[in-house]
């Protein structure tokens, strides 16, 4: 199983992207998995207080939920990692936001699967396309992030005046997924 995440501001489109990806991704014959980090708790069956990773049936999920918009996109397992139900959110610990939940949610991919693609976990060193959109009004992630590869954006001339990493046009889902298959990384950790 090889894993890529997408990174980027709040209102900067990653799901969006993930939503123009997924089909372009599903005819290169992959089976594919989306990990999606969240700050919110998750109120869903089976969630017990704690949870780092649950994993979700994105058809069964509230339309309009980014993780029901991945399913419709075509990706047939989507895991939402976060805090679990309950007092005190898992997000104070850090816990729920660090390379710990990501191996938490990678474990509950299903083994046929060929490439994760995760959305969020910006501080977790791993392949990362950044989505940036300058009229968000918020600073790029690439100068404090690891694992950023490339960037995606609507200012293409502009912000590739601004960094040395390539710079893809975020309406040429082509370029973009040849991309992310080729930075993809292999996951060598354990199953549950």
């Amino acid at each position: 199983m090889r894993r890529f995440g997408i990174a980027g501001s709040s209102g900067s489109g990653k799901t969006t992207l993930l939503e123009a990806l997924l089909p372009w991704l599903a005819p290169q014959g992959l089976a594919l998995a989306c990990i999606k980090h969240t700050h919110h708790a998750l109120p869903l069956p089976g969630a017990v207080d704690g949870a780092l990773a649950v994993r979700v049936q994105p058809s069964a999920d509230q339309p309009g939920k980014d993780s029901w918009r991945l399913g419709r996109a075509g990706c047939p397992c989507v895991i939402l990692a976060g805090p679990g139900p309950g007092p005190g959110p898992v997000a104070a610990t850090g816990a729920a936001t660090g390379a710990a939940a990501l191996e938490a949610a990678l474990a509950l991919v299903p083994a046929s699967t060929d490439l994760v693609l995760i959305e969020g976990f910006k501080q977790v060193d791993l392949p990362t396309l950044e989505v940036f959109r300058p009229a968000v009004g918020k600073p790029p992630l690439w100068p404090s992030c690891p694992g950023i590869v490339a960037v995606a954006t609507d200012a293409v001339d502009a912000i590739r005046a601004r960094t040395g990493l390539p710079v893809l046009d975020l309406a040429d889902i082509d370029a973009i997924g040849k991309m992310v298959l080729r930075h993809a990384q292999a996951w060598a950790g354990q199953r549950c």
